[in-house]
């Protein structure tokens, strides 16, 4: 299901599809606010100085993926949050998708929640997602590609190209952000079909921001998948670290709880900086 919030000055349109994140419900975002809940981006002005001007780039036809990376709870999503709202201020359309929990998803299950997004399935279409299926397989309601990522390379290349036109359909003259989040819990046919769009990222007005949690469980997620991306020439890697004492200090006191430099500096050696952690103590 998908749940949207309109917005006003200072506000971006823009949708997460309804579903839990761990324990976690999320949905819409706005103000680069996820349900009320993110807070102020706090210590990472470099990182989003550097994604900003990538957006840049790529709004002038130099697209790419920005794979964000580092441990639960260090910022990613955050950031996303925050290049979503910059990004949507300037009429960018925004697109968000995030990867169910390993094993929990059908093949292509990522890129299912990317066309159902209104900014990219085709006016023409009935229902989400009709229009791609039925205009590359027929009638079938699951192609026969979707057993596995190696078969039917025929169907897999019409597939692909079809996303790719629906992509840059979709991003027009203006640009287009498409998020995806928790990419390493993405079943193995949507991270090929991924690595296939970001080859041909080069010449279009479009940025991928993917997250990625690359502390995952060893065996779980999609195995290769860092470095399968990372080399690519399209890739920037953004990693993300815990914060400097002096960040932790300001996020302590966004939350409202002022703390002197010598307790910041306690909270900090007990959570290496780690956001999500400071907020819990």
């Amino acid at each position: 299901a998908i749940r949207s919030v309109g917005g006003g000055a200072g506000r971006w349109r823009g949708c997460l599809p309804l579903g839990r994140r761990g324990l976690r419900p999320y949905g819409c975002l706005v103000g680069g606010v996820e349900d009320g809940a993110s807070g102020p981006l706090v210590g990472r002005d470099r990182e989003l100085a550097r994604v900003s001007l990538l957006l840049d780039e790529a709004l002038a036809g130099r697209g790419r993926l920005v794979l964000c990376t580092g441990e639960a709870g260090i910022g990613k999503t955050r950031l996303a949050e925050e290049a979503a709202a910059r990004a949507a201020a300037r009429g960018v359309p925004v697109v968000w998708a995030r990867a169910a929990d390993w094993g929990s998803s059908p093949p292509y299950g990522l890129w299912r929640l990317v066309l159902d997004e209104p900014a990219v399935r085709g006016a023409d279409d009935v229902r989400p997602g009709a229009g791609l299926w039925s205009r590359v397989f027929g009638d079938a309601e699951r192609p026969v590609l979707a057993e596995g990522a190696d078969s039917g390379s025929a169907q897999r290349f019409a597939l692909f190209a079809e996303i790719r036109r629906r992509l840059v359909q979709a991003a027009g003259p203006g640009g287009l952000l498409l998020v995806l989040d928790d990419l390493q819990w993405a079943d193995e046919a949507s991270v090929v079909l991924l690595a296939d769009v970001v080859r041909q990222l080069r010449g279009t007005p479009i940025l991928v921001f993917a997250t990625y949690r690359d502390s995952a469980v060893s065996g779980e997620g999609s195995a290769g998948l860092l470095p399968r991306l990372s080399a690519d020439a399209n890739t920037e890697r953004v990693g993300l670290h815990g914060l400097a004492a002096g960040a932790v200090g300001e996020l302590l006191l966004a939350a409202g709880v002022p703390a002197s430099p010598e307790q910041a500096g306690e909270v900090y050696s007990q959570t290496g900086g780690n956001p999500f952690l400071v907020r819990e103590l």
